[in-house]
């Protein structure tokens, strides 16, 4: 009988593992919108998939709630904080290239 363990919670973020290898990451935050708070909770999550022995697979979905996967960038935290766009932008690119590359 297969179990799977909970490595990660926050706000909405679960990281889960199964023994086959597998990893689920569920972003169930609304529309689910990057902003640097999601940026590092995603990365903290991956973060643990990324230490993980191979062999590994990491499915990553929008939750059970969600009409869409993400809605995209959070335009309405990038409005209040123009300063702070950029480098969200940037961290968000990395993050995005982790998990290609994993």
């Amino acid at each position: 009988m297969s179990s799977t363990k909970l490595l990660f919670e926050e706000d909405g973020i679960t990281l889960s593992s199964y023994p086959s290898g597998v990893f689920m990451l569920v972003l169930d935050r609304g529309p689910n919108v990057f902003n640097p708070f999601i940026v590092s909770s995603i990365s903290s999550a991956i973060d643990i998939v990324e230490e993980a022995l191979h062999p590994k697979s990491l499915v990553i979905t929008g939750g059970t709630t969600n009409k869409f996967f993400s809605n995209g960038l959070d335009t309405e935290w990038m409005l209040h904080h123009p300063k702070e766009t950029s480098p969200m932008i940037e961290s968000l690119w990395k993050l995005l290239a982790r998990v290609l590359v994993m």
